[in-house]
Formats: C-alpha cells, sequence, structure tokens
C-alpha cells in the first residue's frame, strides 16, 4: 500500500508493506537535497527576549557585517565595518553553549598588552550568541598560506619569527596561558613589516601544573608529542618546546616534520643530516624533538640558543 503526500509544497510518500514482520513504514525525501533551498541565516542572531536587547542594539550601533567568510551551524566568522573608523574588523560569532567563547574573550583580555597576539576589540554576549570582534588591520595572510606560495624560509627569516613567536608564548605564559595549537595557519604574518601574531585563542587554556591528561582536548595531530600519543598525558612546557621545534622545521621544510602517531613516537626529526641547513639550526630543532620529554630544552631557554640569538 502506497500513500503519497504533499505537505507545505514537499513530496514525499510512506510505503507500508503488511507481510511479516507486521509492517515497515519507509519514509524519504525524494527531492535531492541540492535542489531544496535553504535560507542562509545571519551570523548576527536576535534575542530571543527582551533582556539582551541593549547588546544587541549596540553591536549594531558600533559594527556592521560586510561579508561572511564562514558560515556554520554553530560558529560564523565575518569581515565586519566600524562604523566610526570606518575600519575593518573580524567578527567571531558562536552560539551560547558552554563558555569557550566567553573563555576566548576572557583570555584575550588579559593578553591585551602582548604586541604578539592578535587585539580583541570589542566582546558582545547575547541570549543565544556571543560575538568577539578582533582587529583586522594587522597581517597580509596567514603564515601556512605564505609558505605555500613562497615555498620554505631561508634560516634569518625563519629566525626573526620564532624570535617573536617564542617571546610571545612567554609573555602567555606570564598570565598563565598556553596556547596548545602553535602551528603555520593560526600565525598572521605582515610581510612588509615581517611581524606575525598569534590567533585563535579558543585554542588555548590556563595553564595547569600537575599536567593534562584530556583526550577530548582538540589537538594538532601531526604536532601532539610522543608523550601525548603514548600516554594521553602531557605537561604544558614540553608540550610548547615540541611544537616550537615542528613550527621551525615546517618553516624551513615547508612541510611538517611528521606523518604520523608512528612516526612522532619512533622516527627521529633528521634520518640524515640536512645539507643546507647550518649545525645550530639542526641543533636546535633536535632539542625540541627529543622524544623523552626530560630530555627537551627547557622552555625558558629557547629564547638564549645560540641558534636564535645569533650568536654562534
Amino acid at each position: 500500500m502506497v500513500h503519497f503526500f504533499h505537505p507545505k509544497g514537499t513530496p514525499f510518500f510512506i510505503l507500508q508493506i503488511s507481510s511479516p514482520p507486521p509492517f515497515i513504514k519507509i519514509r524519504f525525501n525524494p527531492m535531492p537535497f541540492f535542489f531544496q533551498r535553504k535560507e542562509k541565516k545571519s551570523p548576527i542572531m536576535k534575542p530571543l527576549g527582551p533582556v539582551y536587547a541593549d547588546e544587541i542594539k549596540h553591536f549594531h550601533s558600533k559594527y556592521r557585517i560586510d561579508k561572511v567568510l564562514v558560515l556554520h551551524y554553530t560558529n560564523n566568522v565575518s569581515v565586519g565595518i566600524d562604523r566610526i573608523t570606518h575600519d575593518s574588523v573580524i567578527i567571531k560569532s558562536a552560539f551560547n553553549q558552554g563558555t569557550p567563547k566567553l573563555k576566548e574573550a576572557n583570555l584575550l583580555r588579559k593578553l591585551r598588552n602582548v604586541t604578539g597576539v592578535m587585539d580583541l576589540l570589542d566582546h558582545f554576549h547575547t541570549q543565544e550568541r556571543v560575538h568577539l570582534v578582533i582587529t583586522k588591520n594587522f597581517g597580509d595572510m596567514t603564515l601556512k598560506r605564505y609558505l605555500q606560495e613562497m615555498n620554505a624560509l631561508t634560516e634569518d627569516d625563519a629566525r626573526k619569527l620564532l624570535h617573536q613567536v617564542i617571546t610571545t608564548v612567554q609573555e602567555c605564559a606570564r598570565f598563565n596561558i598556553f596556547h596548545f595549537k602553535l602551528k603555520t595557519d593560526n600565525l598572521m604574518l605582515d610581510i612588509h613589516q615581517w611581524q606575525v601574531k598569534l590567533k585563535n585563542f579558543d585554542c588555548a587554556t590556563y595553564i595547569r601544573p600537575e599536567g593534562f591528561k584530556d583526550k577530548k582536548r582538540k589537538l594538532c595531530f601531526e604536532r601532539a608529542p610522543p608523550e601525548y600519543h603514548s600516554q594521553s598525558f602531557f605537561y604544558w612546557d614540553t608540550y610548547t618546546v615540541w611544537s616550537i621545534g615542528t613550527l621551525l622545521y615546517e618553516m624551513l621544510f615547508s612541510r611538517p616534520p611528521f606523518n604520523c602517531a608512528y612516526d612522532i613516537i619512533n622516527t627521529p626529526c633528521f634520518k640524515k643530516p640536512p645539507h643546507h641547513l647550518s649545525r645550530h639550526a639542526q641543533g636546535f630543532i633536535e632539542s625540541c624533538l627529543k622524544k623523552k620529554e626530560e630530555e627537551r630544552i627547557y622552555w625558558k631557554h629557547l629564547i638564549h640558543h645560540p641558534w636564535i640569538t645569533n650568536t654562534f
């Protein structure tokens, strides 16, 4: 027995088979999903009640959405315009589920005086969403995109950028903040001044001296240290040192040093000495990428390494 229905203009049908087993009902929409029209929702959602009306009104009085870059069901990223200065800004919007974006806003507020961190200009909290307004007047592209277009960096260029990253990481540590995704696509690069700034602090948390044991944490799989893959446990400082080593390797070779967990645990970073690297650069990478965390260089000594200070 087949029944056809057309509710609200959308055709579907129910097929009922009256033989044992007693019956099976199959309901499906024969119209392909790519023909079904879906309205794009604005990344700035209206609040459910009047309690946040002033907050959303204040947002629209200061900024307007110019272009939506990422439209996702939980997170949106847009380019906005400051109505007063007419400067472009980045607006990150997320559903108010838990506190991740509120935590990111609190972290960025604490790091406002750190020069190597993207500036938080504003923060709005409504009943449905959290909106972060971040400066857009720095950088031409991410470091990852630059490496894809221009290939690997020279040692001098890599040294200047890595010195800035290490300084930023150490300043964040003074505020008890740890960024666990130090990678090229989280670094904005200003080509003209040859400067980088760290972004995406939803990938950051407060330092826990007792260490981290959290499988649900969204780490960069190919950049996580061996102890994470073998024990599901790591300390923030040795993790940071490992991330610095993988970052420098990618700057100099335009690719990550390891491709899988087996390589991270068992394979040395250099199977044979690279001819185009100085022994000091190679020594710095090897001191960061030791398989045993207790053998890695101490995080406070990174900035004083001979290759970083260029005093060899």
